[in-house]
Formats: structure tokens, sequence, C-alpha cells
């Protein structure tokens, strides 16, 4: 608004200046003709031109940005406003007009909000169907839990951060079909991380309060639940840049890094304490949105992914009897990259939270894998069928409500102690005396619904085929 009032004044009390001289010239003036198309028009268009289509970045990036809304911003000028202005649209074309072009932008909108980004990436994968678990090796000193009695099931704790709050409510209904008591104890905006402030999408936001005391909250957890089996996913806070001791600061650098591996020892330190095997998921790759100039965002950077699994991996290798990995960053993506589909089947609905479908498709790769963990059962593990029926979990999270209905394949899977054996397309690979079993399923969606959600930084509005939502961790 200043800047507008100095160009008032510059031309009202000194007309002679060079300013009323470059206003009064043709182009400017046809530019302010069509500017009130170029800001009906910028936005879906900016959205559609982006870099995933058009392979540009910064200034090139621009120019097609901004020659595609000047040809639109022109084209509308004479077909639509001009004949409006005229009155050549008389009676009900007039009235026609109006609406037509709302629908216009409205469907063009839609589309740069909801046109998937096809990519060699986006392929099916036939082997993402296998779980495997690694063999723990001996000779690290361990609590050893005692068999589970028959008929109980295994309890499984999830931690971590929004992600891991978003995937354990996706996988309920299937870890209660599974004979697992799934606990989810994901926190929303925290990590293992500590400290700040820290840069998200560009912008500086402090830490949380509540994320400094997630030992305490967590070992908490364990005495009140006394899970046989915890399940840890972090990464999305922990490949920000922040500050830590004084310094601004990512993942990557050596001191940093040794911080980040401090706080992963600890959690497992806390959550092992009454003798629980820890699963480290490792962390998939993000693509939360493009910066203005079509680059990335520091914090979805692919290497700095890879460098946070490293030190997810270094702990996991420094307690074998106590801590296994689960690739979930691996089985979610394509050729060391983001990947939005796989088995055609939307991931991530903002790039960095699995979608619902996305969460019914990892659970019979996933739940086998927590059960193969978990101490064996009195008399062996029976899983019992499946019922055929359609149901619909609802769940809903400070960020995020989900609605959507599945169909179920009956199978009956038992699984006797030191015997590992499958159902459907999955297998496990688990450690002696270690029971697990999954079972065969398929899937299928209601209607188009859209949802609204709000985080701590945005809101977002989305419609699409799926039911989506946006959130941040």
């Amino acid at each position: 608004a200043a800047g507008v009032a100095v160009v008032i004044a510059a031309v009202a009390v000194v007309p002679s200046s060079p300013v009323p001289w470059l206003l009064s010239r043709s182009p400017l003036r046809f530019l302010g003709r069509i500017s009130y198309g170029m800001y009906l028009y910028h936005w879906p268009l900016f959205l559609v031109l982006d870099h995933a289509r058009t392979g540009l970045l910064g200034p090139r990036l621009l120019v097609v940005r901004l020659a595609a809304t000047t040809g639109a911003s022109v084209v509308s000028y004479y077909l639509v406003e001009q004949p409006i202005r005229r009155g050549a649209l008389r009676h009900w074309r007039a009235a026609a007009a109006l609406p037509v072009g709302v629908a216009t932008v409205a469907a063009g909108t839609l589309v740069a909000t909801t046109l998937p980004v096809v990519s060699a990436a986006a392929v099916p994968l036939a082997d993402r169907t296998h779980a495997t678990v690694p063999a723990r090796a001996s000779g690290s000193v361990r609590i050893v839990r005692p068999p589970i009695p028959a008929g109980a099931p295994v309890k499984v704790m999830v931690v971590g951060d929004s992600v891991a709050e978003t995937l354990a409510s996706g996988l309920t209904t299937s870890a209660r079909q599974m004979g697992i008591d799934l606990m989810n104890d994901g926190t929303l905006g925290c990590g293992v991380v500590r400290g700040g402030p820290y840069e998200y999408f560009g912008a500086t936001h402090p830490d949380l309060p509540e994320c400094a005391t997630w030992p305490q909250r967590w070992a908490g957890l364990i005495r009140a639940h006394d899970p046989d089996v915890v399940f840890m996913v972090v990464g999305r806070w922990e490949v920000m840049d922040r500050v830590h001791d004084g310094t601004w600061t990512r993942v990557g650098d050596p001191s940093f890094d040794a911080y980040l591996q401090s706080e992963l020892e600890t959690a497992v330190d806390v959550l092992t304490a009454r003798g629980a095997t820890v699963a480290l998921a490792t962390a998939p790759y993000y693509l939360r949105g493009e910066r203005p100039d079509g680059g990335r965002w520091p914090e979805d950077d692919p290497a700095r992914v890879d460098a946070f699994n490293r030190l997810i991996r270094a702990v996991a290798a420094h307690h074998p009897q106590s801590v296994a990995i689960v690739d979930l960053g691996g089985h979610t993506s394509a050729g060391g990259r983001y990947t939005p589909y796989i088995d055609g089947i939307e991931m991530r609905y903002d790039g960095v939270h699995f979608t619902p479908l996305a969460d019914r498709w990892l659970a019979p790769w996933l739940l086998p894998q927590l059960l193969a963990l978990a101490p064996p059962t009195v008399g062996g593990r029976v899983i019992p069928p499946v019922p055929t029926q359609a149901v619909t979990p609802t769940y809903s999270t400070p960020t995020t409500t989900y609605h959507r209905t599945y169909t179920y394949r009956p199978t009956t899977t038992t699984v006797r102690s030191s015997t590992t054996s499958t159902t459907g397309a999955t297998s496990t690979t688990a450690p002696a005396s270690t029971t697990t079993s999954t079972s065969q399923d398929t899937t299928s969606t209601t209607a188009p619904r859209e949802t609204t959600t709000t985080s701590r930084h945005e809101t977002t509005t989305t419609t699409r085929p799926e039911t989506t939502s946006t959130t941040k961790p």
C-alpha cells in the first residue's frame, strides 16, 4: 500500500517526472487493461506449471509461468471481458458468461491440485510384498520377556511423530485381525530431535515445548503398556535446518549427526527398559511441495534422508539383540527417490504422511515383521479368519480425519513356535522361535470425498479421487 501511495504522489505532485512518462507507455497501459485476468489466472497456472511438470527452475520457470498467464489474460480480455463490456453478450448469454468463467477457473484449479505427476518412479514394484526381518546376532545382554500366554494379543506400541501417528491409525483394524493390540502413541510435531528454532517450508518456527520431554513421556508409556514390540517412526523433524548449540546446522554435519545418534541411542534405552524389541523404521523420502522457484525445500533433500537412515542403521547395529530395522523408506520408494504411486496406489497425500490406502497396502508387509519380533506364544500363535465384510474404519487426529471402506477376503493362518508362514503374497524371515502370519486382502474405496485440515503452519483443502487431506508431522 505504501508503494502505491508513493507512485500516486509522484504522478500527482510531479507530473513531469519519469514515473508518469514510464506508466504512460503502451505496453504498461495494456498490461493494466489485462491485469484483472492476470490476477485471476496466475494462481492456477502457477500451480500447474511447476518444476515437476516442466523440468524448469528459477528464472526460466518464472518466464514460462508469466508467459502463460499473460497469454490466458489476453485471450480472456478479448473473448470474455470486452464482449461483456460492449454488451455483445445479451440476455441468457450474458447471464451464462460469469458462471462459465468461474467454472473454467475452478476446473483449472482442480486439475492443478489433483493431476498426478507421471514419473519413471511411479511404477508397480512386483517384489514389494515380501517382508524381511533381519536376524539378530548373539552377544548383547537384554531382558528376556516370557512367552505370551495362549490367546493373548501381541502388544505393539507405535511411537514417533505424526507420520507414526497417522500410519498407526490406518493399521489398527488390520492389526486387531492379526492378533495385535496396537497402541498408537505418536506425537504431532515431535521426533527425537530437541531444541530449535527450526526452518520448515521457508519459515522459522520455535520447537514445541512437549517435544523436549519425549524421554520421560515414552518411559511412562513403557511402564503403563509394557509392550512386546515398539515400532518407532521418526525422521521428518530430524532432516530440517535447526539451531543446535547456538548454531544453525543440519543432518550431515558431523557434530549434529553425533547429537542425533545420541538421541536415537537414548530412545532405544528408554524403549527397551522392560525387554521390548524395538523396530526402527527407516525414513521415507519427502516432497512436501516446491519452492516458488520450482526447487526443493532443504528438508526434502533425499541426501538428508539418506544421512539420517545411516544413523538409524548404525544404532540398530549397536543393539543387535534388541533392535531391528524395518525398511519403510526403501519399501515405499523406487530408485532411491520420492515415489508418489506404487502399484497404482497413492503413497502420501501431502508428500509426508501415508494415505489410508497406502496404510492398507503396507499392512500385510509391515505387521508380520512386528509379529516376528515378539516373544513366542504358548502353544503357537493362531490368527482367526478375517470375515468377508466391508468395514469402514474412521479415525481422527488433531490434523486429519479419514473415511474409507475396505473389503477383506477371508483367510486363516496358523503359525507355530519356531515356524514362519504366511498366506497371500507376503513372506517373513524371523529369528528362531518367533511366529508370524498375515492375510491377503482386497481393497475397494468409496466415492470421492473432500477433507479439510489445519496444521500448525498452513491450511490446505484438496479434493481427489481418493480421500486426501494435508497435515504435517
